[in-house]
Protein backbone atom coordinates (compact mmCIF):
# COMPACT_ATOMS: atom_id res chain seq x y z
CA UNK A 1 0.00 0.00 0.00
CA UNK A 2 1.40 3.17 -1.03
CA UNK A 3 0.51 6.94 -0.78
CA UNK A 4 1.20 10.65 -3.03
CA UNK A 5 3.46 12.76 -1.16
CA UNK A 6 3.56 16.38 -1.13
CA UNK A 7 2.73 17.91 -4.31
CA UNK A 8 0.36 15.56 -6.14
CA UNK A 9 -3.31 16.61 -5.85
CA UNK A 10 -5.45 14.34 -4.40
CA UNK A 11 -4.27 12.42 -1.94
CA UNK A 12 -3.47 9.07 -4.16
CA UNK A 13 -3.80 5.76 -2.68
CA UNK A 14 -2.89 2.68 -4.38
CA UNK A 15 -3.02 -1.18 -3.19
CA UNK A 16 -0.93 -3.83 -4.34
CA UNK A 17 -1.17 -7.65 -4.22
CA UNK A 18 1.46 -9.05 -1.58
CA UNK A 19 1.99 -11.72 -3.70
CA UNK A 20 1.46 -11.15 -7.32
CA UNK A 21 2.09 -7.37 -7.32
CA UNK A 22 -0.58 -6.52 -9.22
CA UNK A 23 -2.45 -3.25 -8.09
CA UNK A 24 -6.23 -3.95 -6.68
CA UNK A 25 -7.40 -1.34 -5.34
CA UNK A 26 -6.67 2.96 -6.52
CA UNK A 27 -8.52 5.68 -5.07
CA UNK A 28 -8.06 9.42 -3.92
CA UNK A 29 -8.65 10.38 -0.84
CA UNK A 30 -8.64 14.03 -0.18
CA UNK A 31 -10.28 16.19 -3.36
CA UNK A 32 -7.79 18.94 -3.95
CA UNK A 33 -5.73 18.26 -1.56
CA UNK A 34 -1.76 18.50 -1.64
CA UNK A 35 0.32 17.56 0.83
CA UNK A 36 0.43 13.93 0.42
CA UNK A 37 -0.59 11.37 2.26
CA UNK A 38 0.51 8.72 4.89
CA UNK A 39 -1.21 4.80 4.75
CA UNK A 40 -1.42 2.28 7.29
CA UNK A 41 -3.54 -1.04 7.57
CA UNK A 42 -6.09 -2.20 10.30
CA UNK A 43 -9.10 -3.60 11.75
CA UNK A 44 -10.75 -0.53 12.26
CA UNK A 45 -14.37 -1.57 12.03
CA UNK A 46 -14.21 -4.99 13.74
CA UNK A 47 -15.02 -7.15 11.14
CA UNK A 48 -12.06 -9.24 10.72
CA UNK A 49 -10.40 -7.66 7.62
CA UNK A 50 -7.90 -4.93 7.55
CA UNK A 51 -9.06 -1.35 6.70
CA UNK A 52 -6.96 1.04 5.05
CA UNK A 53 -6.15 4.07 6.98
CA UNK A 54 -5.20 7.25 5.54
CA UNK A 55 -3.83 10.55 6.93
CA UNK A 56 -3.80 14.14 5.43
CA UNK A 57 0.04 15.08 5.25
CA UNK A 58 1.61 18.49 5.64
CA UNK A 59 -0.88 21.32 6.32
CA UNK A 60 -4.39 18.61 6.23
CA UNK A 61 -4.62 19.69 9.97
CA UNK A 62 -4.47 16.03 11.15
CA UNK A 63 -7.55 14.72 9.01
CA UNK A 64 -7.54 10.72 9.03
CA UNK A 65 -10.01 8.83 7.07
CA UNK A 66 -10.72 5.17 7.60
CA UNK A 67 -11.70 3.35 4.41
CA UNK A 68 -13.33 -0.09 4.44
CA UNK A 69 -11.11 -2.86 3.36
CA UNK A 70 -13.42 -5.15 2.12
CA UNK A 71 -12.40 -6.17 -1.81
CA UNK A 72 -13.86 -3.20 -4.06
CA UNK A 73 -11.45 -1.55 -6.21
CA UNK A 74 -12.88 1.83 -4.84
CA UNK A 75 -13.34 3.47 -1.53
CA UNK A 76 -16.68 3.71 0.30
CA UNK A 77 -18.62 6.65 -0.27
CA UNK A 78 -18.43 7.95 3.12
CA UNK A 79 -15.24 7.32 5.15
CA UNK A 80 -15.64 4.42 7.80
CA UNK A 81 -15.80 5.66 10.34
CA UNK A 82 -16.79 8.97 10.29
CA UNK A 83 -15.78 12.33 11.79
CA UNK A 84 -18.41 11.81 14.41
CA UNK A 85 -16.75 8.24 14.63
CA UNK A 86 -13.49 9.60 15.70
CA UNK A 87 -13.39 8.08 19.27
CA UNK A 88 -13.49 4.68 17.56
CA UNK A 89 -10.81 5.09 15.12
CA UNK A 90 -8.19 6.55 18.13
CA UNK A 91 -9.31 3.47 20.23
CA UNK A 92 -8.16 1.12 17.36
CA UNK A 93 -5.23 3.00 17.19
CA UNK A 94 -4.37 2.97 20.92
CA UNK A 95 -4.59 -0.57 20.85
CA UNK A 96 -2.84 -1.24 17.53
CA UNK A 97 -0.28 1.15 16.74
CA UNK A 98 2.77 -0.68 18.21
CA UNK A 99 5.70 1.32 16.45
CA UNK A 100 4.17 1.57 13.13
CA UNK A 101 5.37 5.19 12.57
CA UNK A 102 2.25 5.69 10.17
CA UNK A 103 -0.05 4.42 12.91
CA UNK A 104 1.51 6.55 15.74
CA UNK A 105 1.68 9.66 13.52
CA UNK A 106 -2.53 9.03 12.87
CA UNK A 107 -2.66 8.56 16.44
CA UNK A 108 -1.00 11.76 17.68
CA UNK A 109 -2.97 13.82 15.15
CA UNK A 110 -6.14 12.21 16.69
CA UNK A 111 -5.19 13.07 20.51
CA UNK A 112 -3.88 16.53 19.28
CA UNK A 113 -7.56 16.85 18.19
CA UNK A 114 -9.15 15.59 20.87
CA UNK A 115 -6.91 18.45 23.39
CA UNK A 116 -5.15 14.90 24.85
CA UNK A 117 -2.04 16.82 24.61
CA UNK A 118 0.27 14.97 27.00
CA UNK A 119 -0.82 11.27 24.95
CA UNK A 120 -0.02 13.73 21.48
CA UNK A 121 3.47 14.79 22.85
CA UNK A 122 4.22 10.50 23.78
CA UNK A 123 3.31 9.62 20.36
CA UNK A 124 5.38 12.36 18.58
CA UNK A 125 8.16 11.79 20.94
CA UNK A 126 8.78 8.73 19.44
CA UNK A 127 8.20 9.73 16.24
CA UNK A 128 10.82 12.71 17.08
CA UNK A 129 13.15 9.85 18.06
CA UNK A 130 13.26 7.99 15.29
CA UNK A 131 11.90 9.79 11.98
CA UNK A 132 14.56 12.09 10.20
CA UNK A 133 13.91 15.76 10.73
CA UNK A 134 10.55 17.51 9.88
CA UNK A 135 9.61 20.45 10.06
CA UNK A 136 6.24 19.36 10.20
CA UNK A 137 6.52 17.05 13.07
CA UNK A 138 8.85 19.25 14.89
CA UNK A 139 6.58 22.72 15.14
CA UNK A 140 3.40 20.21 16.23
CA UNK A 141 6.25 18.99 18.76
CA UNK A 142 7.36 22.46 19.91
CA UNK A 143 3.94 23.34 21.87
CA UNK A 144 3.00 19.99 23.08
CA UNK A 145 6.11 20.40 25.14
CA UNK A 146 5.71 23.97 25.97
CA UNK A 147 2.15 22.61 26.73
CA UNK A 148 3.71 19.72 29.39
CA UNK A 149 6.03 22.69 30.92
CA UNK A 150 9.28 21.22 29.96
CA UNK A 151 10.30 24.69 28.75
CA UNK A 152 14.33 23.27 28.52
CA UNK A 153 13.08 20.55 25.51
CA UNK A 154 11.05 23.17 24.05
CA UNK A 155 14.25 25.69 23.39
CA UNK A 156 16.26 22.88 22.77
CA UNK A 157 14.22 21.96 20.09
CA UNK A 158 13.80 25.42 18.71
CA UNK A 159 17.44 25.67 18.41
CA UNK A 160 17.44 22.67 16.63
CA UNK A 161 15.05 24.10 14.28
CA UNK A 162 16.53 27.29 13.91
CA UNK A 163 19.47 25.40 13.14
CA UNK A 164 17.84 23.34 10.85
CA UNK A 165 15.68 25.51 8.56
CA UNK A 166 17.28 29.38 9.87
CA UNK A 167 18.32 29.61 5.93
CA UNK A 168 14.97 27.69 4.36
CA UNK A 169 14.26 30.17 1.47
CA UNK A 170 10.62 28.55 1.71
CA UNK A 171 8.07 31.26 3.56
CA UNK A 172 5.60 28.81 4.80
CA UNK A 173 8.18 26.66 6.53
CA UNK A 174 9.71 29.97 7.78
CA UNK A 175 6.41 31.16 9.12
CA UNK A 176 5.60 28.10 10.82
CA UNK A 177 9.13 27.58 12.67
CA UNK A 178 9.14 31.35 13.59
CA UNK A 179 5.68 30.94 14.77
CA UNK A 180 6.31 27.78 17.01
CA UNK A 181 9.38 29.74 18.62
CA UNK A 182 7.71 32.46 19.84
CA UNK A 183 5.19 31.02 21.80
CA UNK A 184 7.19 31.84 24.88
CA UNK A 185 10.39 33.81 25.80
CA UNK A 186 13.59 32.37 24.07
CA UNK A 187 17.24 33.13 23.30
CA UNK A 188 16.83 32.56 19.58
CA UNK A 189 14.62 35.94 18.58
CA UNK A 190 17.29 37.62 16.39
CA UNK A 191 17.51 34.77 14.32
CA UNK A 192 13.63 34.43 14.38
CA UNK A 193 13.42 37.49 13.11
CA UNK A 194 15.60 37.44 10.11
CA UNK A 195 13.81 34.04 9.41
CA UNK A 196 10.44 36.19 9.40
CA UNK A 197 12.22 38.52 6.76
CA UNK A 198 11.37 35.25 3.89
CA UNK A 199 8.09 35.32 5.19
CA UNK A 200 7.68 38.86 3.78
CA UNK A 201 9.00 38.48 0.60
CA UNK A 202 6.46 40.26 -2.14
CA UNK A 203 6.07 37.23 -4.11
CA UNK A 204 4.28 34.85 -1.17
CA UNK A 205 0.59 34.24 -2.19
CA UNK A 206 -2.06 36.85 -0.99
CA UNK A 207 -3.42 34.34 1.75
CA UNK A 208 -0.61 33.42 2.94
CA UNK A 209 -0.02 37.48 3.81
CA UNK A 210 -1.86 37.62 7.38
CA UNK A 211 -0.15 34.15 8.69
CA UNK A 212 2.77 36.12 8.14
CA UNK A 213 1.85 39.36 9.92
CA UNK A 214 0.57 37.88 12.56
CA UNK A 215 4.37 35.77 13.32
CA UNK A 216 5.35 39.20 12.30
CA UNK A 217 3.24 40.71 15.31
CA UNK A 218 4.41 37.86 17.35
CA UNK A 219 8.19 39.07 16.92
CA UNK A 220 7.58 42.66 18.00
CA UNK A 221 5.82 41.59 20.69
CA UNK A 222 8.48 39.27 21.98
CA UNK A 223 11.39 41.96 20.95
CA UNK A 224 9.83 44.67 23.37
CA UNK A 225 8.31 47.12 20.71
CA UNK A 226 5.02 46.76 21.73
CA UNK A 227 3.26 49.63 19.08
CA UNK A 228 5.08 47.67 16.11
CA UNK A 229 3.14 44.70 17.31
CA UNK A 230 -0.21 46.24 17.85
CA UNK A 231 0.50 47.82 14.27
CA UNK A 232 0.97 44.03 12.81
CA UNK A 233 -1.47 42.42 14.65
CA UNK A 234 -3.90 45.11 13.39
CA UNK A 235 -3.34 44.86 9.95
CA UNK A 236 -3.96 41.39 9.83
CA UNK A 237 -7.51 40.75 11.46
CA UNK A 238 -10.34 39.26 9.78
CA UNK A 239 -12.29 41.42 8.14
CA UNK A 240 -15.12 39.01 6.55
CA UNK A 241 -13.64 38.62 3.10
CA UNK A 242 -12.17 35.42 1.72
CA UNK A 243 -8.43 34.46 2.34
CA UNK A 244 -8.01 35.41 5.87
CA UNK A 245 -6.78 34.26 9.35
CA UNK A 246 -8.36 31.00 10.42
CA UNK A 247 -10.32 31.31 13.51
CA UNK A 248 -7.52 29.67 15.48
CA UNK A 249 -5.08 32.15 14.80
CA UNK A 250 -6.76 35.24 15.39
CA UNK A 251 -7.41 33.65 19.03
CA UNK A 252 -3.70 33.28 19.01
CA UNK A 253 -3.88 37.36 17.26
CA UNK A 254 -5.94 38.24 20.17
CA UNK A 255 -4.08 37.17 23.22
CA UNK A 256 -1.15 39.13 21.53
CA UNK A 257 -2.66 41.60 20.99
CA UNK A 258 -4.14 41.80 24.63
CA UNK A 259 -0.81 40.99 26.13
CA UNK A 260 0.68 44.46 23.63
CA UNK A 261 -2.04 46.82 24.59
CA UNK A 262 -1.00 45.86 28.52
CA UNK A 263 2.58 46.57 27.60
CA UNK A 264 1.49 49.95 26.72
CA UNK A 265 -0.11 50.97 29.75
CA UNK A 266 -3.64 50.70 27.69
CA UNK A 267 -5.38 48.16 30.03
CA UNK A 268 -9.15 48.93 28.72
CA UNK A 269 -8.05 47.96 24.90
CA UNK A 270 -6.12 45.09 26.61
CA UNK A 271 -9.33 43.58 28.43
CA UNK A 272 -11.41 43.84 25.54
CA UNK A 273 -8.75 42.01 23.10
CA UNK A 274 -8.35 38.95 25.71
CA UNK A 275 -11.99 38.80 26.21
CA UNK A 276 -12.67 38.93 22.06
CA UNK A 277 -10.15 35.80 22.02
CA UNK A 278 -11.15 34.07 24.82
CA UNK A 279 -14.96 33.86 22.98
CA UNK A 280 -12.85 32.99 19.72
CA UNK A 281 -11.35 30.31 21.19
CA UNK A 282 -14.59 28.87 22.80
CA UNK A 283 -16.02 28.44 19.17
CA UNK A 284 -12.98 26.60 18.01
CA UNK A 285 -12.57 24.23 20.72
CA UNK A 286 -16.21 23.69 20.98
CA UNK A 287 -15.98 22.49 17.28
CA UNK A 288 -12.76 21.02 16.93
CA UNK A 289 -13.08 17.05 17.73
CA UNK A 290 -15.75 17.13 14.48
CA UNK A 291 -14.21 19.94 12.27
CA UNK A 292 -11.57 18.71 9.96
CA UNK A 293 -10.62 21.99 9.11
CA UNK A 294 -9.63 23.26 12.56
CA UNK A 295 -6.10 22.88 13.15
CA UNK A 296 -5.64 21.11 16.57
CA UNK A 297 -2.02 22.99 16.88
CA UNK A 298 -3.27 26.32 16.18
CA UNK A 299 -5.48 25.18 18.77
CA UNK A 300 -2.79 24.70 20.72
CA UNK A 301 -1.22 27.53 20.09
CA UNK A 302 -4.01 29.90 21.21
CA UNK A 303 -4.32 27.86 24.53
CA UNK A 304 -0.60 28.34 25.45
CA UNK A 305 -0.73 31.95 24.55
CA UNK A 306 -4.33 32.54 26.89
CA UNK A 307 -2.33 31.39 29.70
CA UNK A 308 0.33 33.84 29.11
CA UNK A 309 -2.04 36.72 28.45
CA UNK A 310 -4.30 36.00 31.88
CA UNK A 311 -0.92 35.86 33.89
CA UNK A 312 0.13 38.99 32.25
CA UNK A 313 -3.31 40.72 32.52
CA UNK A 314 -4.24 39.19 35.81
CA UNK A 315 -7.86 37.42 34.60
CA UNK A 316 -9.73 35.99 36.86
CA UNK A 317 -10.41 32.40 36.03
CA UNK A 318 -14.14 31.95 34.97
Amino acid sequence: MVGAGPGAVGGHVKVFDGTTGAEVRSFFAFDGFAGGVFVSAGDANGDGRDDLLVVAGQGGNGHVKVFDGRGSADPTPKPLPGPEDGPATLAFLVRAAGDDAGLLLMRGDLHGRYGEWRAAAADDSRLVRRLPASADLWVNYAPLLLQAGDQDAYRSLCRQMLDKYGATRDPMVAERVAKACLLAKGDGLGRVQELLETTQRTNVPEWFRPFAELARGMAEYRGGDHAAAVDWLVRCRPRGRPGELSDECDAVRGFFLAMAHHGLGQHEEAAKAFEQARAVLGRVVAAQATRATISWVGVLHATIAEAEAKGLLKVQPR
